[in-house]
């Protein structure tokens, strides 16, 4: 992988052969998780703050009156509370990440598991179509098969970046990471971060994948809020 605060990161952010509209979207709403585990939670709420209108956000008391989603608060929110089958402290699979997003109802989760009958080229060309159409991706990997160390970790991928070697274009995706303490955003060749989402999550006993988060129609309640999932 390649650090984005490096020569090179930088310069391929800075290229014109890189899609970044999402990167400053991520860059505004980044968080670091608040525990070890919740780095599913911090990827959710990074992410839902860039897509959910700021006056349909819930209001966490720390930042009375303003509204935005953040980790502390989002898990007590009734559907969230109900949907969890087990301690987010422990880590969420892929299912479980796309079951807390279907909770708020401004929001379209789509889950793409990292099963065999897609291809490295399949997948990769899903990911750059939805941050072609300013869609928010949520990856899960095994930290492992990118070169780092721990388990299995959520992120947001924030931009893509193209190279061409011989006439042959290789693709790199900026993996920004909420466990900003241990590392912090990376670029990950296509091929190497498709392999990491194919590592089979022992919670699911499925491989892992990404969520392409999109805007849906809102549901709201009398009092103009967000509406959740009974």
């Amino acid at each position: 992988y390649i650090p984005l605060d490096s020569p090179r990161g930088i310069r391929m952010l800075e290229s014109s052969h890189t899609q970044r509209s999402l990167f400053y979207s991520n860059s505004l709403h980044f968080v670091t998780q608040i525990n070890q585990g919740y780095c599913g939670i911090a990827s959710a709420v990074m992410t839902l703050n860039g897509v959910v209108p700021k006056t349909r956000a819930p209001v966490d008391p720390v930042y009375r009156p303003y509204k935005y989603f953040t980790q502390s608060e989002w898990v007590k929110e009734p559907c969230v509370k109900t949907k969890m089958s087990r301690s987010p402290f422990m880590g969420l699979t892929l299912e479980q990440e796309a079951s807390l997003l279907s909770c708020v109802k401004e929001i379209d989760t789509s889950t793409v598991y990292a099963d065999s009958d897609l291809s490295a080229e399949e997948m990769s060309k899903m990911i750059k179509n939805a941050l072609n159409n300013d869609a928010h991706v949520i990856a899960n990997i095994l930290r492992t098969a990118i070169g780092e160390v721990g388990y299995g970790h959520f992120s947001p991928i924030s931009a893509y970046h193209e190279l061409s070697y011989f006439g042959k274009v290789k693709t790199y995706f900026l993996f920004m990471d909420v466990a900003r303490y241990k590392y912090g955003p990376v670029w990950v060749e296509g091929n190497v971060l498709v392999k990491a989402m194919r590592q089979i999550d022992t919670g699911s006993e499925r491989p892992r994948g990404f969520l392409i988060v999109t805007p849906g129609r809102p549901k709201f309640d009398k009092s103009n809020r967000y509406v959740q999932s009974e």
